[in-house]
């Protein structure tokens, strides 16, 4: 019996691995795309200003988190925004968790409210 459990740990531990393996390998390709796109389009030179609205939903949390993975390579200043819309209830948590975030990435946050209505 403890010889089965045995081998079950070593078979989740196996796969923990290799997911984890495959979150890094897209996360790096994700990351080479976006680098890329941001060469090809003029957008990114070394020691720039770079500013990224982020609304707190998905796409613009992972391009928040992917920037500031590019910027410590590339050598550009990131920044955020968060506008705070007052369109619906969650919009005050939603703004906290892109400070959260932000703070975490060592990004400075600009925020401020307005009633978009």
């Amino acid at each position: 019996m403890n010889r089965e459990i045995h081998e079950t740990k070593l078979q989740e531990s196996f796969e923990d691995r290799l997911m984890e393996d495959a979150r890094n390998t897209f996360r790096q390709r994700i990351e080479l795309k976006v680098t890329q796109c941001l060469i090809e389009q003029h957008l990114l030179t070394a020691g720039r200003n770079v500013l990224v609205a982020c609304s707190g939903g998905p796409d613009s949390m992972a391009l928040l988190h992917i920037l500031a993975s590019i910027g410590t390579q590339q050598n550009f200043k990131l920044g955020a925004v968060c506008v705070n819309h007052n369109l619906r209830e969650s919009a005050s948590a939603e703004v906290e968790m892109v400070k959260t975030q932000a703070s975490m990435l060592n990004v400075p946050l600009f925020t401020f409210s307005e009633n978009v209505v």
